[in-house]
């Protein structure tokens, strides 16, 4: 059982492996003048014919003597073309071997004439940075800066070997920087780490190991001292806190948890195996996003979080339940993602809060690549401002993996005689603690499901009591975003402009008279009466104004229509000529107040009247005929104008 664990284990990595490798081969090399270019003819013995026993050389030769190869035996013919085949590819290979020499000479100077050049204009460097790789591949190149100090950065992560070829003839001091305690580099070839040839062990934890002496730089200025503590089983005392992490200004309080910058949230859900064979633990994963969404909904970005995973088939089901929302009415990624990695593709990176997924749970005891304290100290050593950890506590707990009893024994408040900074209560529950800030009221989540009353909201389970921009009370629960991005669906209740009533629609939408709008049968007839607020395109308030630009379109080319039909019916003596008339008499009072708005570019509306005296002239959209209107500027919001706003009609 623990051979075929461990042989999944060696997959799921052979599978990110080889997933960075394809990446790394997708990159061109835009100095890859050795690549053979054109047409090319592949010399392979795709089709032959078997050989035939008892075919003597002798009738071979008799048989190429024919003219008409139609007269060869057809029971030697295989034989034939066997002996034509190869004298083919002995005269080919002949010819290109010829070819190949000449392409190689002609390579070899085109290179070295590069180099010629590229050394006049590196030479004018100070520094000069590459990958290993890149080392080799040039190393003639870089021998001929004669280059004096050279600088290796990750060289625990980098296997010996290139170390070597960057040991050139005039080199005076080698700079190893790195952590051994981190990742160990990878071999192509898994047999050759660990015993018997131990190539995965780098030359600087050789060094390390065999009491060469080094530096230790002991100031870190990422993690706040809450988080650094956790590292206490891996570096000891060796760590010190910059003042800059002690700063709140800098590293402040995650929001929404109370100053709760670090917890072990653990369970005993099962582990499940995905078609990879790669470890899945759906139930974390689903805890895991409503943690997410709790924490955006209490302002935190999604580019300030980090979700990391021991296993690519977690790192995969979370992804997937994050397509889930972004596809759903509720989608919280409008602004961005969070970045959701394997611990092994996170060396050497860092975010504000970063959320540890550890997948295994089962009751065999077997922890896989959690028991490998290198990637441990990875993923325990990322966060800057708040760490979560997801995973079975009890599972972890054991004598044989004693780095991860100590790092549960710290999480769970157990104080050493030399604590830095002062002890720290429990940070380890089978409940997760949040913190509403408005009522100074925690809830604890238990599981996905106690999200759902919280994630929309991101408050507590309590009434907000707290009032709108339109004046009316919040119905919702508590919630720590601002009123003014919230609709009001209450009654409005407010004098309409007319004078005929009160409005009776939602307090959220444009008020509308229905008398007015029913004697006048042009459409709606509206007017913005809630102070400054913008108005989407639906007619509900809303934070930002909507482009209406395609129902407008609409309003300019039927409204020239429905103005001359509603004209037509009015009585005779009202459609005289506008020069002969009065305007009190050509008007009837229930429309004197009746006005359209023109929302011009600039934010400004012209609002159009309906005498009909010299102004601006509205027209189709289609170039139609246009009718005259009285032309006044107001501002767009309309809160103390009375004016009503003529929107097109529904139906």
């Amino acid at each position: 059982m623990a051979r075929k664990d461990a042989d999944f284990e060696e997959q799921d990595l052979a599978f990110e492996n080889l997933k960075e490798l394809e990446a790394e081969t997708m990159a061109k090399d835009d100095e890859d003048f050795e690549t053979l270019r054109g047409e090319h003819i592949p010399l392979a013995d795709n089709f032959t014919c078997r050989k035939v026993t008892g075919i003597t050389e002798a009738k071979v030769q008799d048989a190429l003597r024919q003219q008409d190869m139609w007269k060869i035996p057809e029971v030697i013919r295989g034989e034939v073309y066997r002996r034509l085949q190869s004298r083919a590819k002995t005269h080919i290979l002949t010819v290109f071997r010829e070819k190949a020499k000449l392409f190689n000479e002609q390579a070899t100077k085109r290179q070295i004439g590069q180099w010629e050049h590229d050394e006049i204009v590196l030479k004018q460097q100070k520094v000069i940075g590459m990958t290993t790789t890149g080392f080799s591949k040039y190393r003639g190149l870089l021998a001929a800066l004669q280059p004096r100090v050279i600088l290796i950065e990750e060289a625990a992560e980098t296997l010996e070997a290139p170390i070597t070829v960057a040991c050139l003839p005039s080199l005076e001091h080698l700079i190893l920087v790195g952590d051994h305690k981190q990742l160990r580099p990878h071999c192509h070839v898994k047999a050759h780490e660990d015993s018997p040839f131990f190539l995965n062990v780098s030359l600087f934890e050789r060094l390390v190991n065999n009491n060469v002496e080094y530096n230790t730089l002991a100031k870190q200025r990422r993690m706040i001292p809450e988080i650094r503590r956790i590292l206490y089983p891996i570096y000891g005392e060796l760590i010190q806190d910059h003042a800059s992490v002690r700063d709140p200004e800098r590293r402040p309080d995650v929001p929404g948890m109370g100053g709760v910058n670090s917890f072990f949230f653990t369970h005993q859900w099962p582990e499940q195996r995905d078609d990879q064979m790669s470890s899945v633990n759906p139930d974390e994963a689903e805890m895991i996003m409503g943690f997410v969404e709790y924490l955006m909904v209490n302002g935190v970005q999604a580019r300030d979080i980090t979700i990391l995973t021991f296993y690519n088939g977690q790192r995969k089901r979370i992804l997937s339940l994050v397509r889930d929302n972004q596809r759903s009415e509720r989608n919280i990624f409008r602004d961005g993602l969070p970045t959701i990695v394997t611990v092994d593709s996170y060396q050497g990176e860092e975010n504000k809060v970063v959320i540890l997924s550890l997948v295994r749970s089962n009751n065999h005891g077997k922890i896989g690549f959690l028991s490998i304290d290198n990637r441990v100290c990875v993923a325990l050593s990322r966060a800057q401002c708040g760490f979560y950890i997801f995973g079975n506590a009890m599972l972890l707990y054991n004598e044989k993996y004693k780095t991860w009893l100590d790092v549960i024994n710290i999480m769970a408040g157990k104080k050493r005689k030399s604590e830095r900074p002062k002890h720290e209560p429990s940070r380890l529950n089978d409940k997760l603690p949040i913190l509403c800030k408005d009522h100074d009221r925690q809830n604890l989540i238990g599981e996905a499901a106690d999200w759902q009353t919280l994630s929309s909201n991101g408050g507590c389970d309590l009434k907000c009591d707290g009032t709108l921009a339109c004046g009316h009370e919040c119905v919702l629960n508590c919630h720590p975003y601002d009123h003014d991005t919230i609709t009001c669906h209450q009654p409005c209740g407010k004098k309409l402009p007319c004078s005929h009533s009160t409005c009776e629609g939602d307090c959220g939408m444009i008020c509308v008279c229905k008398i007015c709008n029913k004697g006048r049968g042009l459409g709606r007839i509206t007017d913005v009466s809630h102070g400054d607020q913008a108005v989407d395109g639906d007619g509900r308030l809303s934070r930002t104004t909507s482009e209406t630009s395609s129902s407008w379109h609409s309003f300019a080319v039927e409204e020239p229509g429905r103005y001359a039909t509603a004209a037509a019916a009015l009585p005779s003596s009202r459609r005289g000529s506008p020069q002969k008339q009065s305007p009190a008499k050509s008007e009837p009072k229930a429309t004197k107040e009746n006005l359209l708005v023109d929302f011009a570019d600039d934010g400004t509306s012209q609002v159009l009247g309906g005498r009909s005296v010299p102004g601006s002239t509205v027209k189709g959209a289609a170039g139609g005929g246009g009718y005259k209107v009285p032309a006044t500027r107001v501002k767009s919001g309309h809160s103390s104008e009375k004016s009503l706003l003529d929107e097109e009609s529904d139906g």
